[in-house]
């Protein structure tokens, strides 16, 4: 009896666990187009820079690609002789609302190489980058992005 009940308990804990397992998270397929960005970086100089001209793409699966301008529009006066050195950002989905945003790259005032990869969240339309360093390099880098009509689900 014993042996029984606890096979029939196995089964329910089994059956249970198969419902909350993790699903693999999907942003939406399509072209989209960035609503309104505003996004900090600092080497030696603290700056409020918004991200130029840039559309996303999707083909519904893990990832999301960002086409990034070249040059940072004026939040701060010197946000434009900041130099994006990459043209594709790559947004992938880790489970529930968490991304890591890779192939991001800059020259800043001061010369040289920030890039790297970062984490950040993305809930309804709208990546979260809190503040956090590029990758290994001495810049930081951290700020919302917001994309008409992408989702994460």
């Amino acid at each position: 009896m014993y042996i029984r009940s606890a096979s029939i308990i196995a089964s329910f804990i089994a059956v249970a666990a198969l419902g909350t397992a993790a699903q693999a998270q999907s942003f939406s397929s399509g072209s989209y187009t960035v609503s309104s960005s505003s996004v900090d970086v600092e080497q030696s100089q603290f700056l409020n820079c918004h991200i130029n001209g840039f559309g996303v793409s999707s083909s519904g699966g893990s990832t999301a690609t960002v086409a990034v301008g070249s040059t940072l529009k004026a939040g701060d006066f010197l946000c434009p002789f900041v130099s994006l050195t990459a043209s594709n950002w790559t947004i992938t989905a880790n489970g529930g609302t968490s991304v890591t945003v890779s192939g991001i790259s800059a020259t800043p005032l001061l010369g040289g190489n920030c890039s790297g990869s970062v984490t950040g969240t993305y809930v309804g339309n709208t990546l979260t980058l809190p503040w956090q360093p590029l990758g290994s390099s001495s810049c930081y880098i951290g700020g919302t992005v917001t994309v008409n009509g992408l989702t994460l689900s």
